[in-house]
């Protein structure tokens, strides 16, 4: 059952009820969700807010009129799928998601001891009073508040004034039974043909309609059709790219151009691809059956490309590159979304600037944006992050939460394997740059960060030194930081969590620091503890806190993204003590104090669930089995056996 406080609001209630607002959202739809769900979270983290309401028109809180029952077109707003057995999951299926997002939302804020409310009426008017914003709603209502959001949806590209109230002229269709007044005979002309001229004329003809159904475009297309590929593995050019043209904007247009063209006659199943066969047909039938063909051909590799575009042709559309188009909606600033003081912009009102708004993603990240700018935080920069990998398990399973959560908020990471084989997988699915590197300080190597722009590199247990020339390059405003797992200074040095285990440490350590030419005696930016579970052997136990390691770089990204000072503390070298790698006679040792590196049975578990896809558990098992057999020396295929 929902939890939201949904008001009703009736003209003959008092006008100053909701004067305390620290926010108003207008629109509960796509958008507005987007919105208020990052700025709990920045409550969460601290950020002071009272009261938060959204108001809305429709009755339904949460999907809009886009992702409502209304609608049954795909979520892929601008091409169709190819099969249904690949195809796009009905859009009020989202619009249920939103809704119980939305409700959590309001779960969330009242823990965190915020107001948080819904008042079902719309919006009729807005303007200054005193030091705050007045929202004036339909009913009458006033609503002041010093930050408001206009999440107000899509709008249509022409209106047809002209045509507002002549005899069968619908507009706009939804919700689709509007429709159903219309005579099965009559002949009908629909203005447009795009996905939402498809869904109408799909609906008349499931309902029976006999007369003719005729599309009135002005580019004279279909949609697209929109086929099965593959994730764009080089997706990392795209980011290159455009930090080439945030350096330079000489010729920046012809650069974006070429580049994407060259990357599509790259992809394999097009070495031979010609730009012209993406041109109209003078006969959109013959396109569309042309796009269907492609789509069932898997000719269609190009439109991984074209997905991938989307966030970098948004930041070379900042106005520092390129001049919006007047009719591009309200003019908003690139980083905050901010029109003018205390009143943000979301959605198809901000075209001009960002020119991709009605995707999911991209709404997305406007409204984290919005909500680092409410709650007074500088805008993150897309940094280039290069992470340089050991070949332990932690620092792969640090790794890939790492990757997914980085790529979400913006970031291109550069991943480099000093001593193990590529990661093909990651690479595919992420798109980003992965290359086994045997030497980081080979003179090539330095440029190579160069030419991929990287602001930040991060050591994770990857045991080679940084020469000077590499811990210069990385001299501010960039950073090269080390996950060390233990406590600085204290427990420098190789298998450290072995030698506080045995030491009888009440507690567990992970370190950020500045790496310098002495091995990890670098400034530390930030130390954290866990309770060490003694319950556990050393492995099992260094599963359950790895992902304070992941907290910790997201952190420090975070903090660069925005310019922050970070604080650099000098490690006290009385305190210091360097382990190397123990001998059999140390771990012996070890043992005897009753400190249990491994267990077997618990570490399978570990392995298969954190690598075993769905349906894979069995493979992924009988290959740690038969992994444990061979250590162990053919003991069994599972020993419980402490070594």
């Amino acid at each position: 059952m929902s939890t939201i406080n949904v008001q009703n609001v009736k003209k003959s209630q008092k006008e100053d009820i909701y004067l305390k607002n620290d926010l108003v959202v207008i629109g509960a739809g796509a958008c507005g969700v987007a919105v208020v769900a990052p700025l709990i979270e920045r409550v969460k983290q601290g950020k002071k807010l009272r009261c938060i309401t959204l108001t809305e028109k429709s009755k339904r809180i949460g999907p809009g009129l886009t992702y409502s029952d209304a609608t049954f077109c795909s979520l892929d707003g601008n091409s169709l799928s190819q099969s249904e057995e690949y195809s796009f999951s009905p859009r009020h299926i989202y619009g249920v998601h939103l809704s119980s997002v939305l409700d959590g939302v309001a779960k969330d804020a009242t823990q965190f001891g915020v107001t948080f409310g819904v008042v079902n009426d719309e919006a009729a008017d807005l303007g200054p009073v005193d030091q705050h914003l007045e929202v004036i709603l339909a009913r009458g209502t006033r609503i002041q508040t010093p930050n408001l959001v206009l999440a107000l949806g899509n709008f249509p590209a022409t209106v047809h004034s002209e045509l507002i109230g002549s005899p069968g002229f619908i507009s706009p269709p939804w919700p689709l039974r509007r429709l159903e007044v219309i005579p099965y005979s009559a002949p009908v002309s629909i203005v447009g043909s795009g996905p939402t001229a498809i869904d109408v004329a799909i609906l008349l003809t499931e309902n029976g309609h006999k007369g003719r159904i005729t599309f009135v475009s002005r580019n004279g297309r279909l949609p697209k059709v929109q086929g099965i590929f593959s994730p764009f593995q080089r997706r990392y050019m795209l980011h290159l790219l455009a930090t080439d043209v945030e350096t330079s904007e000489k010729g920046a247009l012809s650069k974006v151009i070429s580049t994407i063209k060259q990357e599509v006659e790259s992809l394999d199943r097009n070495k031979h691809y010609e730009s012209d066969k993406i041109k109209a047909s003078k006969d959109p039938l013959v396109e569309f059956r042309a796009d269907v063909k492609s789509a069932e051909d898997g000719a269609v590799s190009w439109q991984s490309i074209i997905k991938a575009t989307t966030p970098v042709i948004e930041r070379i559309s900042s106005p520092n590159i390129l001049t919006p188009h007047p009719a591009g909606g309200i003019s908003v600033n690139f980083s905050t979304l901010l029109a003018s003081k205390n009143i943000h912009v979301i959605g198809s009102m901000t075209r001009g600037t960002h020119f991709f708004t009605n995707a999911v993603d991209r709404n997305a990240t406007h409204a984290s944006r919005i909500a680092d700018s409410i709650a007074a935080l500088p805008p993150r920069r897309p940094l280039h992050l290069a992470f340089f990998v050991g070949s332990d398990l932690f620092s792969h399973l640090m790794l890939s939460k790492l990757v997914p959560r980085l790529v979400a908020q913006g970031y291109t990471p550069f991943i480099f394997l000093p001593a193990v084989k590529v990661n093909k997988k990651i690479r595919a699915h992420y798109g980003i740059f992965v290359q086994r590197v045997k030497n980081v300080n080979d003179p090539s190597f330095l440029e190579t960060l160069r030419k991929h722009h990287i602001d930040a590199g991060f050591s994770l247990r990857c045991y080679q030194r940084f020469g000077e020339d590499k811990i210069d390059h990385f001299a501010a405003p960039r950073a090269l930081l080390n996950f060390h797992p233990d406590t600085l200074p204290s427990y420098r040095g190789l298998l450290t969590a072995i030698r506080a285990m045995a030491n009888k440490e009440p507690s567990f350590g992970h370190s950020l620091h500045h790496i310098s030419s002495p091995y990890d005696a670098g400034p530390a930016i930030d130390v954290r503890t866990a309770p060490i579970d003694y319950e556990k052997s050393m492995l099992h136990y260094m599963n359950e806190v790895y992902p304070v390691g992941v907290d910790m770089v997201l952190d420090a990204v975070d903090n660069l993204a925005r310019g922050k000072n970070m604080p650099a503390i000098e490690q006290d070298e009385a305190k210091s003590r360097y382990y190397t790698f123990p001998t059999e006679e140390a771990l012996e040792v070890v043992r005897k104090r009753g400190v249990r590196l491994v267990d077997a049975e618990a570490m399978e578990e570990v392995l298969v669930d954190s690598f075993a896809g769905d349906g894979g558990q069995d493979a992924v098992r009988g290959l740690v089995r038969e992994a444990v057999r061979e250590w162990y020396g053919n003991e069994g295929a599972i020993l419980a056996r402490v070594t």
